[in-house]
């Protein structure tokens, strides 16, 4: 199975990256993490995303700050999907257009802001598409939400009735 790759622009992304990596523990899809910096060390990000599909990555979770250089120079290095995690910036939502507004040419997905679960989920939806037992469990996962749902639902009716 391929693995994903958590890469984190900082230290302190981990706070996010480790819910990415809850998420994919919890449907057994091994990944990795690691702190690298598209500023301080550009050379490294692009030997890591070159390097990446020998290394049995099938895609990549970029988890920064302000800036969306990391998911950028991840992506200019390699033709596996990145995603991006925009770590919010004190409720600066100039932090989301910087990721969404990247150039033609070298694609990367960008999730919501702080929204590495999605992240996560979107990452194993990728890898599904050539793992049956992934898309098994994804539909699972999928039903167990619409059946929360419906119980909320039937729960709020019959809060209704008692007004």
């Amino acid at each position: 199975m391929k693995k994903v790759a958590i890469v984190l622009g900082n230290a302190s992304d981990w706070e996010q990256g480790k819910l990415a990596a809850k998420t994919l523990k919890t449907f057994g899809v091994p990944f990795s993490a690691n702190v690298i910096s598209a500023y301080k060390t550009p050379a490294r990000a692009l030997d890591f995303s070159s390097r990446a599909m020998d290394e049995n990555v099938g895609v990549i979770i970029a988890v920064s700050g302000p800036a969306s250089h990391l998911s950028g120079t991840l992506a200019a290095g390699t033709v596996i999907p990145v995603i991006a995690v925009p770590v919010s910036s004190n409720g600066n939502m100039d932090v989301f257009f910087t990721y969404v507004q990247t150039p033609k040419g070298v694609p990367v997905a960008t999730v919501g802001i702080d929204d590495c679960e999605n992240a996560a989920l979107l990452a194993i939806q990728i890898l599904a598409l050539n793992d049956h037992r992934l898309a098994d469990e994804l539909l699972q996962y999928r039903s167990c939400l619409t059946d929360s749902l419906v119980e909320a639902d039937f729960m709020l009716q019959r809060e209704i009735e008692k007004v």
